[in-house]
């Protein structure tokens, strides 16, 4: 029945997912698979195995996941299995960066978003680190959203390697996130692994490639032609009357270079074709690691799950 419900199928839809699609089509669909509404619950419960109500996580319960819980990764782990996560925690805070990088300031407004040091202020407690909870390997963020092409979340950049904060990472977080997890797979090929890879994509911020922009302007114009590369390239930011041809990183959120509601008012469409090219670049990202199972002869002995952490925005649909 998964035909009969895709997103895909539906006349005029922007969704592009091929990859994703192909998980279902040729796995299990599960068309009734509840989560939570908002993120760390959902992520919580998949990684113990418990009801997300249970596992001690979210904002009314101070975000971290209770490490006392026996998690997959560990069982894993003890099971001899080298184990690696790459992307979204948003499960507990940041441990004190193994260099010697973190540093206390007096309060938020000493903080300097983009220099080598993680500040915290008086009174913030570390966190044990993704490591503690049973992986061997770990690369990506602490917080729920933040930007995508320099990392930086409400405060300062957010991103670390192992137990080193990692500053300095350049890239789009999604193939950025992708290249982890491949370089992983290669690497634990030969040997019983297990790989966790929560994507940030399509939490907000908005931002986008132009190249992953254009691609899919290449695939809706059909449908679309208003919506073909050769309009949305001409598209002007009325912040820096820069156009959409000239900067690779886009920046698409409320009061941005490229905000999508302004640019939606000149070009109809414009919103929901940079919401759904987040989900077009976490599909190709999935379609890779796919491809590198199958290129090791991995994918016959291989569980792949996909699941989303919380429900759609506005712009999305929970389908």
């Amino acid at each position: 029945g998964y035909a009969d419900i895709s997103r895909n199928a539906l006349p005029g839809s922007l969704v592009h997912t091929p990859h994703i699609d192909r998980i279902c089509d040729q796995g299990v669909y599960f068309s009734n698979y509840m989560t939570h509404h908002v993120c760390s619950p959902s992520r919580g419960g998949l990684l113990t195995g418990r009801h997300y109500s249970e596992v001690g996580v979210g904002v009314l319960t101070g975000g971290t996941l209770d490490n006392s819980i026996p998690n997959i990764a560990k069982d894993f782990q003890a099971a001899g299995y080298t184990t690696g996560a790459f992307g979204k925690w948003h499960n507990g805070d940041p441990p004190l960066s193994a260099d010697g990088a973190s540093v206390y300031v007096n309060n938020l407004s000493e903080v300097i978003a983009t220099n080598a040091l993680y500040e915290m202020t008086p009174g913030e407690v570390p966190g044990e680190g993704v490591n503690a909870y049973g992986f061997d390997e770990w690369a990506g963020f602490y917080g729920g959203g933040h930007d995508y092409h320099d990392r930086i979340n409400a405060r300062q950049i957010d991103w670390w390697e192992n137990g080193v904060y990692a500053p300095f990472t350049t890239g789009y977080n999604t193939y950025i996130i992708r290249d982890d997890a491949l370089d992983f797979i290669d690497a634990n090929a030969d040997t019983p692994f297990f790989l966790y890879v929560p994507m940030e994509a399509v939490h907000a911020p908005y931002d986008v490639l132009n190249t992953d922009l254009e691609e899919m302007c290449n695939v809706v114009s059909s449908s679309h032609p208003g919506l073909s590369w050769a309009h949305v390239k001409e598209l002007v930011s009325p912040l820096t009357g820069r156009k959409i041809e000239d900067v690779l990183q886009l920046h698409c959120h409320g009061g941005e270079e490229f905000d999508r509601g302004p640019l939606d008012a000149m070009l109809p469409g414009f919103a929901d074709l940079v919401y759904y090219t987040l989900g077009y670049a976490m599909d190709k990202a999935t379609g890779e690691i796919l491809d590198r199972l199958a290129a090791y002869g991995l994918s016959t002995n291989t569980v792949v799950v996909f699941a989303a952490d919380n429900g759609g925005t506005n712009s999305g649909d929970n389908t």
